[in-house]
């Protein structure tokens, strides 16, 4: 290497040191070379640490730290709700999907069969409380692959012989636990029928703890709502206006609890109540 071009390295060296120094805020000499380098370097501005402080929020309060000047380049906002402010999710499936076996059914005395395009479920307790039992799609003649079992999942029946009472799959199962002491409960039919079947608890009339917001579409159907937890729900929704319309779905029993006027809180903020 020459002794001019190791002249000209260093001096982009110190011209580079010199434009990093600037955009530090350092002070800048009137002439850039290596003699004024430290000084310039030195003139640079420590960085500004920012100041912690303590803040004690309120419940559903919202504190913005430039308020306090504690952070002079940085703005945050904290939404705080109560951890008690909550729908509490009763809707548990007892019909773990995950569990069905494929290309089976139950034959009459309740034993495992193949058969494309059926499944058959698992053994799904049944329990102290009564429960529903919804299809999306089926019929109540699909029951006639469907059987009740004792503590020890043996068979006790084939909900197809349960023929004491009519019209509902909650009226059956529940005959089915107070004259068989029934324990478990096993459905097989064709794979649209079985991916539709949901095992839901029935709860009776309840208070509900409610957010601050309600945002997103939410389905509450499976709650039997007291009317005053109805209410705080409804004025709990987001004000939707301006954008797409959001769905309530509380059922038609909670449904039915609100009066007209009450329906128009949630239509105002653009929510569609089913």
């Amino acid at each position: 290497m020459s002794v001019a071009s190791e002249i000209n390295r260093i001096k982009a060296n110190i011209a580079a040191a010199y434009t990093e120094a600037e955009a530090k805020g350092a002070t800048m000499p009137a002439t850039e070379n290596s003699a004024n380098l430290a000084q310039t370097v030195a003139s640079i501005p420590e960085a500004v640490q920012p100041t912690l402080i303590t803040k004690q929020i309120t419940e559903n309060g919202t504190y913005t730290a430039e308020d306090d000047n504690a952070d002079g380049y940085s703005q945050v906002t904290v939404e705080v709700v109560a951890s008690s402010k909550h729908i509490v999710d009763m809707k548990h499936d007892f019909h773990d999907r995950s569990s069905d076996i494929p290309n089976t059914y139950l034959d009459t005395e309740g034993e495992e069969k193949p058969y494309n395009g059926w499944k058959a479920t698992d053994y799904i307790q049944i329990p102290d409380y009564p429960i529903t039992v919804n299809f999306k799609v089926g019929l109540l003649s699909d029951l006639q692959y469907s059987f009740i079992y004792d503590e020890h999942k043996n068979v006790l029946r084939r909900l197809s012989n349960i023929n004491t009472i009519t019209n509902t799959f909650q009226n059956i199962i529940e005959f089915a636990k107070t004259n068989y002491n029934a324990k478990y409960v096993r459905f097989s039919a064709t794979n649209l029928v079985i991916d539709s079947l949901s095992v839901y608890p029935i709860y009776t009339e309840t208070e509900c703890d409610v957010p601050q917001i309600i945002s997103d579409p939410t389905n509450l159907s499976y709650f039997n709502i007291s009317i005053n937890s109805l209410i705080d729900i409804i004025n709990a929704l987001s004000d939707r206006t301006g954008l797409s319309s959001n769905i309530l779905t509380v059922g038609s029993l909670n449904l039915s609890k609100l009066t007209a006027e009450q329906k128009a809180i949630a239509t105002n903020k653009n929510w569609t109540l089913a």
